[in-house]
This record gives C-alpha cells, sequence and structure tokens, in this order.
C-alpha cells in the first residue's frame, strides 16, 4: 500500500454520509411526488409508515411505530444533488455532487455561503465532509482522482490533505492529535500536525467508515460480491494499529459506524445494528421498508433515513418514530442539541436539481 501527496492539514469528521445511498453515481429510482420543496404536504396526523418500524433486540417482528407530523423547516432548496453533511455550532455543511462545491447555511436559515467553488468536474456519489471550529474538509472523487481537501471556513485557498489514483478516499474521523481515514481496503492514521502517513489495516475489502473512541478505532466492512456482501464485519483495533481483531463478524453489507461509549452502531441494507464492544453481538434495533441512507447519533438516539422519511429509535430498542416523510431520497443526515438535519436529492425530472436541505425539532 501507498500514499500519496499527503499534506499538513487538521481534520474532523462527523462520519460518512450516505456512502450508499447514490452507489455508483447512478440515480436512485424517484419516490413519490412531493411539493416543490421535497417534502410532503400531508398534515400532522400522518399515518405511521413502515419505514420507521423498531425492531425489539430479541425479536424480528417491528415494533410500533409513532409519527410526528411533516413540519420540517427548509432551510434551502433547488440544491444539485446534495450529499454528505457536517455541522458545527452554528451552519450546516454539504456537498452538491453535480456541480463539486461545498457549501454552508446557518442552522437558523439565512444566506447561503459558496465555501468551495468547485472545478465544474461532478464528484462521484461517495463523497463526506467534516468540520473544525476553523475548517472544512471534504473527500471526492473525479474520474479516477480521490482526494481529501480541506479550506478555511470563510473561503480562500483549498489545502489537498492526500490524494489517491489507485483507491478511494472515504470516511475521515478526528482525535485531539490524529486524523484517520480510509483509503481502498486500508485504514490510515496521520498527525493533525504533519508527518508521514501510517497504516493501521489494509486488506479489508470493502472497508467504507471509521470511527474512533478515546483508545480504540472502529471500520465498517460491506464484504465482497463474491459472497454476496454476508462477510461485511465491524473491525475494531487500538489507534495505533494494535490489537486489531474482529469485532462484529456476522454485519452483512456493514456501513456507516459510529461509536458512543459503550457500543458501535451501523447500518446493513433496510436494518440499523447496534453491538456492545465487549460482547460484539449484533443487535437489530430498527428496519426500515428500504435500504437505510445514512445514520447518525446522539445520547439517547440512533436517527436514520429511510427511502423516503426521517426517523428515530431508541439506542435500547423499541418504538421508534417517524420524524417527516414523503421526502425525494434523502441522503445524509446530521443531529444536534435541538434538531436533526438532513439532505434530499431531488427528483430525476428536477434533474436532480431540486434537493433540499432540511430540519426538524428534536
Amino acid at each position: 500500500m501507498r500514499f500519496v501527496s499527503v499534506g499538513l492539514g487538521v481534520i474532523v469528521a462527523v462520519g460518512v454520509a450516505g456512502v450508499y445511498a447514490c452507489g455508483g453515481g447512478t440515480p436512485p429510482p424517484v419516490p413519490p411526488p412531493t411539493d416543490v420543496l421535497g417534502v410532503s404536504s400531508a398534515p400532522s396526523s400522518v399515518p405511521d409508515v413502515p419505514s420507521a418500524s423498531a425492531a425489539a433486540s430479541a425479536s424480528s417482528a417491528p415494533a410500533s411505530t409513532a409519527t410526528t407530523g411533516s413540519n420540517a423547516t427548509i432551510l434551502v432548496k433547488d440544491l444539485h444533488a446534495p450529499n454528505a453533511l457536517a455541522l458545527d455550532k452554528t451552519s450546516v455543511y454539504w456537498v452538491d455532487e453535480i456541480d463539486g462545491d461545498v457549501a454552508r447555511v446557518p442552522k437558523r436559515g439565512g444566506t447561503q455561503m459558496t465555501v468551495y467553488g468547485g472545478t465544474g468536474a461532478a464528484f462521484a456519489a461517495n463523497s463526506s465532509i467534516a468540520v473544525d471550529d476553523t475548517d472544512v474538509y471534504w473527500t471526492s472523487q473525479i474520474d479516477k482522482s480521490s482526494s481529501l481537501t480541506r479550506q478555511n471556513k470563510n473561503g480562500g485557498k483549498p489545502t489537498v490533505v492526500a490524494s489517491s489514483t489507485f483507491a478511494v478516499i472515504e470516511g475521515v474521523a478526528l482525535d485531539e492529535t490524529n486524523v484517520y481515514w480510509v483509503l481502498g481496503g486500508g485504514v490510515v492514521r496521520a498527525g493533525k500536525s504533519g508527518g508521514a502517513p501510517q497504516a493501521l489495516a489494509g486488506g479489508f475489502k470493502g472497508a467504507n467508515a471509521i470511527a474512533v473512541d478515546q483508545t480504540h478505532a472502529y471500520w465498517s466492512v460491506g464484504g465482497t460480491d463474491a459472497n454476496k456482501f454476508t462477510d461485511g464485519s465491524i473491525v475494531e483495533s487500538l489507534k495505533t494499529g494494535g490489537n486489531q481483531h474482529v469485532l462484529v463478524a456476522a454485519a452483512p453489507s456493514a456501513a456507516n459506524v459510529h461509536t458512543d461509549a459503550n457500543n458501535v452502531y451501523w447500518q446493513s441494507g433496510a436494518k440499523v445494528f447496534k453491538a456492545s464492544k465487549t460482547k460484539g453481538e449484533p443487535v437489530k434495533i430498527a428496519e426500515a421498508s428500504g435500504k437505510v441512507a445514512d445514520i447518525a447519533i446522539d445520547d439517547t438516539y440512533v436517527y436514520f433515513l429511510t427511502p423516503d422519511a426521517v426517523a428515530r429509535v431508541p439506542k435500547e430498542g423499541g418504538k421508534g418514530q417517524t420524524y417527516v416523510d414523503g421526502l425525494n431520497t434523502p441522503t445524509s443526515i446530521g443531529v444536534d442539541g435541538t434538531s436533526v438535519y438532513f439532505t434530499t436529492r431531488g427528483t430525476e425530472a428536477g434533474k436532480w436539481r431540486d434537493g433540499t436541505l432540511g430540519k426538524i425539532d428534536k
């Protein structure tokens, strides 16, 4: 494994947003028609939808689901296939993949700012984005060139932190001193202050996201086509790369791993799972009506995107809740202390230029 064009930079991540939401760059099927904002105009008494069904850990039968009204606030409309979403204290950041640019808007709504104007070339559908106190960072792929780039939040000259022409760069994570990302089937670490990157692991075909806690790194591995992705897994190691082992072996199509103090969480097709960091036994906590596009966590809930809705389920499993449904292909999600934020890709009829960025109170 070799690494190319690694520069200085400080990187922080919220995780991979929608790695599998628009696989291979092919536009997904168009959901039922909605209004111009990408949110259904159904009244607040919308019926329960199976896309937010939560399953108790010991049973495959879905639990009952509560539904709130479609009272989302649209912060930005007419976006161009937005994907990958990140939050800081005041703003929401996203990637427009058709235009290949990066933008932000205040969480309260207001003027949209283009942080990075792009080169006119579209990004492939595996972009991710992250922010820290001063900079925004994103991964992108144009043709065969994959990059991790950073730039000041207020604009300026972008800096390429890492680039590759032989493997896809995606899914960055941060601790106080190091940056971690996925490169092809490997996991890489580099110091924030610069220096040569270190390969923590390799040979994990289908690796797609990484998360870190105080002592360990965790990455999700989707598995291989030859095994119909049944060989997916969640892998754990020390952040130095030592004591590497498979934490969860039975994790078909695992993607978008997250972690808290006690558990790891990931999506697998239409399902959302968790596993204890000590026992590694997978527990299904939710199942949607179709493929989950993205997940996010807070102290109490796992939030996830169904093919047409925003939903959440308690981390312990049980009753799920649908926040808003009738969405045109939601792609990425993020949460803070008060709100849930999400992007929608838009419609084929709108040439994928009618996407939205919305939020809803918790």
